[in-house]
This record gives structure tokens, C-alpha cells and sequence, in this order.
């Protein structure tokens, strides 16, 4: 009766066109039984609340704990897996003494890094946030304007940061890790068309960043583009769900110097521009505004040559372009790297450097990768939803090992950043540390 109930709240509403917002409204999610337990309504349904509910925030919130309640993952499955108990995720049982014995555990190593913290601080950047993990709200998330636009667990934050540590645990001493969770252009394009300019606001970084060890760092993406926006800068398409690649380079430039490196400039690249650009957004609802705003897209690549490769078997690789000019018109941004894919490609660079990254990403860490080969001699890509350990041969830990990475960039979009489907499921099982 519960479903039948929400599916009555839900039904008949979504597909019609904003135009003041340039996009089709979110579609009513099906909230039948299997697909609440199997994860798929999880995008839909946020989408749609921040569409069509009265009393959005309440609303998203009710849900997320719905939907907390019904994962495969939550902080406690993550604690028992950093300490050791390898069949957590399968949903084995750990009782309320161990789990509180794990979180003392963490808490005690947190604060012996903080208090170490001066001879592993980064010259020249802001040190990481000493904030005591339990002062933090329940709910964090990103607000325009003072207004909340939407929220995550406090839990599932906490659980993310703890599969980010375990990622750290696999780097040599010098390694980094550096995560952002970047806003969909949806929200960056209300905060443009809003009159004032308030704030566009997001408050979860600081927890993963209090809550992470210090070789682990949380770079807050909407307020870097946030600030772009107020500047009149160009960061976000209007018409798909992406920020364009000045947002990410704003993005990228910070990220760089949380680990240690001077980022390159804008101008150091070769940009090729294409013009006009309809995204996604206008292939799935087209609007005349749209059509009439058309956006750009900039063909970002490095300065030097790149040989870039598809890894299609165990120590074997077939070569792909950079930049894949077969990409369908109507979704031109998967011209990087062909799309989101995988199981595991990686970028070799005639630039002299030595030190290696992995990017670890959705679709918003496509123009991310061609800019962070400036820094690198070798940049991994991994897709979590499209790895095979089969084909690949090796865990991602020992992938890492085995390509000698050095830094770690996870550049993953709101959808993903927190879900239990994407890093705390996907991630954490593949990681192969335990």
C-alpha cells in the first residue's frame, strides 16, 4: 500500500518544458518495490523532488533516509570493511561494540594525523579541516541563495571519506588523494538566472575532509564555479548537464595544488572551439531558447604528444584517440575519451615527467583527464561502473601498484559523489585491499 500510495503522488507529473530554467522537467520515478531496492529510482527521484515537491528539502531527505535504509552500503558496512571484515557489503552482520570500537579506532588515528599535521601540510595550501567529525549536522548539502536545493547523509559522507582513506592506504607516503563533488549544471544554472547573488554553497567537503586522513583532501567545486558565475564566467552548459571545460580548468587548478602541483594555465593548452553546441539537455527536450542561446564547447588537449590506450586484456592495450570526433552531434562532450568507459584506459605523455595519476570519475571527469596531463606522465581514467577485473587482470589496488600511481583525483558529479551504487559499492568492492 506504501508504494501504491507514492506512486499516486508521483504519477502524471514530469516531461513538461521550463523555459526559464532551458530543460525538460524531471520525469516521475516508478516506485515499484524492485527497483526502490535495487537502486534504480536513485537518480529520478532527486531529480524529480527538486522538480515538482512542495517543501523540496523535507521531501529528499524523507527519501534519502528511505534510501539509506534500502543500499548496499552505509558508514558502519564501511568501518567493518576498513577493519577487516571482507564480506561487510554482502551484508554481514557487525554488532553495536565492534562498530563503536571502529569508530573510536578512526577517530583516535584522525586526531594523531592532526596533530602531525605540520610536517605533512602542503606549502602555500589551506590546511585540512580539524573540525570534530560529531559537530557536524545530520544532513549537509548545497544551498542558492540560503535556500536548500539538496542534501546528503551525514552517514553517507562518512562513508565515502572512509573508502577515500582506504584509496590513500594504497599510495606511496608522498601520494594524495584529492575528491570534488561537482553541482549538475541544473543547479548552477538557477544560481545564474537568480537576480542576487548570494551564494551558491556546498557543505559537505569539509566533512570529507575533517573526516579523511591528510593525505586526503576535498576541493569544494560549487564554490569555485560558484564564484565563476558571479564573475560572469562561463562555466556551466546551459543546455547539457556539464560544466564546460573553463569550469573544470577552475576546478582542475585547485585540485593540482591540493597535491602538491602547479597547475597549468588556461592559455598553455591547445583549444579548439566548436560552435554552435546543443547538448543533452536540448537532444531530450528541445526549447526554442535553447536553440537560440546555443552553447560552446572547447576541445581542450595538451601541448605535446599522447598516446592513448584502451587496456583490452591482461598487460595488453589497443590505442584510441584523445579525443573522438565520431561522438554523436547531440551529446558532442563524450568527444573526450569517447564517453565514459572502460574497463581501464590510461594517457602516456611525451612530457618528461614521471610522476602518475588516476582519475577516478563519471562523465564529469571527461574534460578533467586532457588538463591534468600537463602534470603527469601517465594519466589512468576509471569509470567505476564500467571496470572488469576479468579483462583487466588485477585489482584496483593493484593497479595501482602495478602503474606505480603516485596521485589520486576523484572528480564525480552530485548523482554519484555520495551514492552507495558508485564509490561505496562499486569502488569499495573493487578496490581488493582487504
Amino acid at each position: 500500500m506504501v508504494f501504491l500510495g507514492v506512486n499516486f503522488l508521483f504519477a502524471g507529473k514530469g516531461g513538461e518544458i521550463i523555459e526559464s530554467e532551458n530543460r525538460t522537467l524531471a520525469l516521475a520515478p516508478d516506485f515499484r518495490p524492485q527497483n526502490v531496492f535495487n537502486g534504480n529510482i536513485s537518480d529520478d527521484t532527486e531529480s524529480f523532488l527538486a522538480d515538482h515537491i512542495f517543501g523540496r528539502s523535507m521531501a529528499i531527505g524523507f527519501y534519502n533516509r528511505l534510501k539509506d535504509r534500502a543500499s548496499f552500503a552505509t558508514y558502519e558496512d564501511s568501518l567493518a570493511i576498513q577493519s577487516g571484515a571482507k564480506d561487510a557489503l554482502a551484508g554481514e552482520k557487525v554488532s553495536d561494540e565492534e562498530l563503536a570500537k571502529m569508530a573510536e579506532e578512526l577517530r583516535r588515528q584522525r586526531e594523531a594525523e592532526i596533530k602531525a599535521a605540520e610536517t605533512t601540510a602542503i606549502p602555500n595550501v589551506k590546511p585540512k579541516s580539524t573540525k570534530d567529525i560529531d559537530s557536524f549536522d545530520d544532513w549537509l548539502g548545497i544551498s542558492i541563495n540560503g535556500e536548500d536545493y539538496y542534501y546528503f547523509s551525514k552517514d553517507g559522507i562518512l562513508a565515502t571519506a572512509s573508502v577515500l582513506n582506504r584509496v590513500a592506504n594504497c599510495l606511496p607516503k608522498d601520494g594524495h588523494v584529492v575528491f570534488t563533488m561537482v553541482p549538475q549544471s541544473v543547479a548552477g544554472n538557477r544560481y545564474v538566472a537568480e537576480p542576487g547573488k548570494g551564494g551558491f554553497v556546498s557543505t559537505s567537503e569539509e566533512l570529507v575532509d575533517a573526516a579523511t586522513n591528510t593525505k586526503v583532501r576535498a576541493v569544494n567545486s560549487a564554490e569555485i564555479l560558484g564564484k565563476g558565475i558571479e564573475h560572469g564566467e562561463y562555466v556551466y552548459f546551459r543546455s547539457d548537464m556539464h560544466w564546460t571545460p573553463y569550469g573544470t580548468w577552475l576546478v582542475y587548478s585547485e585540485m593540482l595544488k591540493m597535491a602538491g602541483q602547479k597547475p597549468a594555465a588556461w592559455e598553455d593548452f591547445n583549444i579548439q572551439v566548436e560552435e554552435p553546441f546543443l547538448g543533452t539537455y536540448y537532444r531530450d527536450g528541445p526549447t526554442l531558447y535553447m536553440e537560440q542561446n546555443p552553447d560552446r564547447l572547447d576541445l581542450v588537449t595538451p601541448k605535446f604528444n599522447v598516446s592513448w590506450r584502451r587496456i583490452d586484456g591482461v598487460d595488453s592495450y589497443h590505442e584510441i584517440p584523445l579525443l573522438d570526433f565520431d561522438a554523436m552531434y547531440n551529446d558532442r562532450y563524450t568527444v573526450y575519451l569517447g564517453g565514459p568507459a572502460g574497463p581501464w584506459t590510461y594517457a602516456a605523455c611525451d612530457n618528461g615527467i614521471d610522476r602518475r595519476a588516476l582519475v577516478i570519475c563519471d562523465s564529469f571527469g571527461l574534460g578533467f583527464v586532457p588538463q591534468v596531463l600537463a602534470n603527469y606522465g601517465q594519466v589512468h581514467y576509471l569509470d567505476c561502473r564500467y571496470y572488469d577485473y576479468w579483462t583487466v587482470g588485477y585489482t584496483v589496488k593493484e593497479m595501482i601498484e602495478h602503474y606505480n600511481i603516485s596521485d589520486v583525483y576523484v572528480v564525480i558529479g552530485d548523482l554519484h559523489a555520495y551514492d552507495n551504487e558508485y564509490i561505496l559499492y562499486q569502488l569499495s568492492s573493487q578496490l581488493g585491499d582487504q
